[in-house]
């Protein structure tokens, strides 16, 4: 199992934006979109969110870990 965590978002240029709700989204590896709750935006944005993802460790995941970068959209 492999377990991704989101803590807190920093926006130091939140003011400069009319942003009243935020959420986050990513992939992971072979799995389905994952997302946090929706928050009101704020400069510090808490989510304390996680997804549990059940993977095979073998060659392939291990390259992925080595290789590819994911994006929190």
């Amino acid at each position: 199992m492999f377990n991704f965590y989101i803590f807190q978002l920093c926006d130091p240029v939140h003011k400069k934006r009319e942003l009243p709700n935020l959420f986050l989204t990513w992939v992971f590896y072979d799995q389905d979109v994952s997302y946090t709750p929706v928050k009101a935006a704020k400069t510090s944005t808490e989510f304390n969110s996680s997804s549990v993802y059940r993977v095979v460790v073998n060659d392939e995941f291990m390259e992925y870990l080595e290789e590819v970068r994911d994006t929190v959209n």
